[in-house]
């Protein structure tokens, strides 16, 4: 089994964003999606949850993560004219180890998200 973990945090003040909805979702070659998972980070902004990835050319996954609504509130009182709302954001990855740790850690902000894989 492979244990995917990550860590929110606001690009505003550095805190941990809570209750954020995270879903994990595979894509065959063929264009099927599958949810492999759909969970909340915990009050300190962190989850890690154990999946069976599918390895190979056939597949890809989608990291998945809803705008907390704190960011969304943010962006709607900003005088910037830029009038959008940032709904989710999404990365594809490939996963090349069925009994790796992959660790996603991001930074979100209302108009922008900053990610890397740590080992």
């Amino acid at each position: 089994m492979a244990t995917f973990s990550t860590h929110i945090l606001s690009s505003l003040d550095g805190t941990h964003l809570s209750y954020v909805e995270v879903s994990l979702i595979e894509i065959s070659k063929g264009g099927r999606r599958k949810t492999i998972f759909q969970k909340k980070t915990d009050l300190g902004g962190r989850l890690s949850t154990q999946f069976s990835p599918e390895i190979g050319e056939n597949f890809e996954h989608q990291v998945v993560i809803s705008m907390p609504e704190s960011l969304n509130t943010i962006s709607k009182k900003d005088k910037s004219g830029k009038n959008i709302k940032v709904s989710s954001i999404s990365i594809g990855i490939k996963f090349e180890n069925m009994d790796a740790t992959y660790h996603i850690p991001f930074i979100l902000s209302p108009y922008g998200f900053s990610s890397w894989v740590s080992r």
